[in-house]
């Protein structure tokens, strides 16, 4: 896709312009695409199409996290779980292990299923 912006007002030359815009993410995997950028005014004046440069940075534990498009599917890498007492009737800490393929932010939940006869 394509995504064209308007110039409202006047760009200065040598001065550093930013703009951002949301987009949904799509549902897997995928390495960031080369994103290239042009200018034009009708047809009175082209700047060729550039290749933009990406900061290559991990973001929540994605490698090149930081690069537009670059998507990670969140998955459990390990799982395991354990007890500290196999009596009846007597007091049992679960230890639940858990390795994750990228950061977890703040209101993911950890749900633990199956526990039965407790």
């Amino acid at each position: 896709p394509t995504f064209t912006v308007g110039v409202d007002g006047v760009v200065i030359g040598h001065v550093v312009h930013e703009f951002s815009f949301e987009v949904l993410n799509g549902m897997s995997a995928q390495t960031s695409p080369a994103v290239l950028l042009s200018a034009s005014l009708s047809s009175l004046a082209v700047v060729e199409a550039s290749a933009m440069t990406t900061t290559n940075e991990e973001v929540l534990g994605v490698v090149n996290g930081s690069n537009p498009l670059e998507l990670a599917v969140p998955s459990i890498v390990l799982a395991s779980v354990g007890q500290s007492n196999p009596f009846a009737s007597s007091a049992n800490r679960l230890t639940l292990t858990l390795v994750v393929n990228v950061g977890m932010l703040p209101g993911y939940n950890v749900t633990l299923a199956g526990l039965t006869g407790t």
